[in-house]
């Protein structure tokens, strides 16, 4: 036996981990979506995310490997840092309805009224390896120059880090 017997008796179970399948990733998409539709119902914007847009996170977030991970990047990627672009540029305002929409070309796609907005996102190759010249890079999302980071962080009600 290689291990220490004082180490052998602090294990109590063993728990075996089966990789995703694809209806759970769906499943586990449509928590996060509601999760989101509730911080935007709180600032009184109501969103619809469509059949296409879902297809493409699902698609994107699919990694048996992985498990949820690639997932979450793709839903934050795609839905939270595209909202959090259109709420700073005025898109949406308190009552309005967005609709989230993914188009065959790897537009994003947002409708609220009669204004539509397209806002191109990059396809993800894998969705866990992100080299170190992406994460450096933060694009302005505003006149006021509001990085996504801060954006996505007033999406989700917390403070702006600059601000402590």
């Amino acid at each position: 036996s290689r291990y220490r017997p004082e180490f052998l008796n602090r294990l109590d179970e063993i728990i075996v981990f089966h990789p995703l399948s694809r209806p759970e990733v769906e499943r586990i998409a449509d928590i996060m979506f509601s999760s989101i539709e509730r911080r935007c119902n709180e600032q009184q914007i109501k969103i619809e995310v469509l059949a296409g847009l879902k297809e493409r996170i699902v698609s994107e977030g699919f990694s048996p490997t992985y498990g949820a991970r690639p997932l979450r990047r793709a839903v934050q990627r795609l839905v939270e840092d595209t909202l959090s672009e259109s709420f700073l540029g005025g898109f949406a305002k308190a009552g309005d309805l967005v609709k989230l929409d993914s188009d065959g070309d790897g537009k994003i796609v947002l409708t609220c009224k009669d204004n539509k907005m397209d806002i191109v996102v990059e396809k993800y190759s894998s969705g866990i390896e992100e080299s170190a010249e992406e994460e450096g890079t933060s694009s302005s999302s505003s006149d006021e120059g509001m990085d996504l980071t801060s954006a996505s962080m007033l999406l989700s009600g917390l403070s702006d880090p600059s601000s402590r």
